[in-house]
């Protein structure tokens, strides 16, 4: 394994980026210091790119591989500009890992992105998606043809999960959670795309029903803002932020309950985990992944994206009724014992031979 820095830029190299981050930046003249401000920015990019792309040509011309697989758009674009520009016959398969035309929404410029995308994506041979739903975005919103998509679902090690989650405990996590209150966990970076504002909203309301507690592992810029919210609502003595744990398996295992509040996914492993943990789950019917791991809701409840009230009734649905907890508490397992490892790994290896087969044929 080796790490790629990235290559010291000459100076003509950045005179020439500067130049041309300075006429892309030409329709916010109408504001200097935003002017300044999108020329910086874009310069920047420009160089971290060209620098990223220079250090991966010079890993790959020694011993060029027999193909490059590559995840997340930052990357997928390096990879694909360097093979391009520097014309190098190597099959490439990317994927993205996100649904991408809402995580690009997050993006300063989605639209240079998504053109760069357009482009460069026809550069790729095979295209792996984490769930239909992904793929079908890839095809509609970026142009990746249909017949080089491939869907792969992430996989799951539910004996190694299942040895966490009964392996001794660590000052840093939170042990055995208690056992005399209802307890309702999840986990995700603590950020606006994971829902967690959503699921503080629908707890307030669970919290004025029954007693309960509330859970969420993970940490991100939102804390401070999930933390006042919690206040506002009246329930901060009944949530616990556990941040970020080493083994966060044990504090899931010893729940009653996962919630999946997310605005958008690829595709969901926190959710996955806690399946194989024979939790039972309720997830936002978010663009993608959730309705794919829950077929439709056969196997955990799916509830509307972005409304807290239907969330809080499948929560207290299934905090009140104990045989329909352990009904799909089985049917978690059941469904996450389809998500094997073994197959995940099986796929991967079938699409790579595939891939260096066809790249014997590829020309520049």
């Amino acid at each position: 394994m080796s790490y790629l820095g990235k290559s010291q830029l000459s100076l003509p190299l950045k005179s020439l980026f500067f130049s041309i981050a300075t006429i892309a930046a030409l329709p916010q003249i109408f504001s200097l210091n935003r002017f300044r401000d999108a020329r910086d920015h874009i310069y920047k990019m420009i160089r971290e790119i060209a620098g990223a792309s220079l250090s991966l040509r010079a890993a790959l011309q020694p011993d060029p591989p027999d193909a490059v697989v590559v995840f997340l758009s930052s990357s997928i674009i390096v990879t694909l500009l360097t093979l391009l520009i520097f014309r190098i016959p190597i099959p490439v398969c990317c994927s993205d890992r996100i649904f991408l035309s809402q995580e690009k929404r997050n993006l300063r410029y989605p639209g240079i992105v998504s053109l760069m995308l357009r482009v460069l994506y026809r550069r790729v041979q095979r295209y792996i998606a984490v769930s239909e739903a992904v793929g079908q975005d890839m095809a509609s919103s970026f142009g990746v043809p249909s017949e080089k998509i491939v869907t792969i679902y992430n996989g799951v090690d539910i004996e190694l999960l299942r040895r966490l989650a009964f392996a001794p405990p660590e000052h840093t996590d939170l042990g055995e959670l208690r056992s005399d209150v209802f307890t309702v966990v999840s986990s995700g970076r603590l950020a606006v795309q994971k829902g967690h504002d959503l699921l503080l909203q629908a707890f307030s309301r669970m919290r004025r029903e029954l007693p309960c507690r509330l859970v969420i592992l993970g940490e991100g810029e939102l804390l401070g803002d999930l933390e006042r919210l919690a206040v506002g609502l009246g329930i901060a003595d009944d949530v616990t932020f556990a941040g970020w744990q080493e083994n966060p398996f044990r504090s899931i295992a010893s729940a009653d309950l996962f919630v999946l509040p997310s605005r958008y996914e690829g595709f969901p492993n926190a959710l996955l985990e806690a399946m194989a943990l024979g939790l039972p789950v309720i997830a936002t019917d978010c663009p993608s992944g959730p309705a794919e791991i829950l077929d439709g809701g056969r196997y955990g409840l799916l509830v509307p994206l972005g409304d807290p009230e239907s969330l809080a009734a499948a929560m207290l649905t299934l905090a009140r009724n104990s045989a329909k907890r352990e009904e799909y508490a089985r049917r978690s397992s059941e469904r996450a014992a389809t998500f094997s490892l073994s197959r995940m790994v099986a796929s991967y290896e079938a699409l790579l031979d595939d891939l260096v087969a066809g790249g014997r044929n590829l020309t520049t």
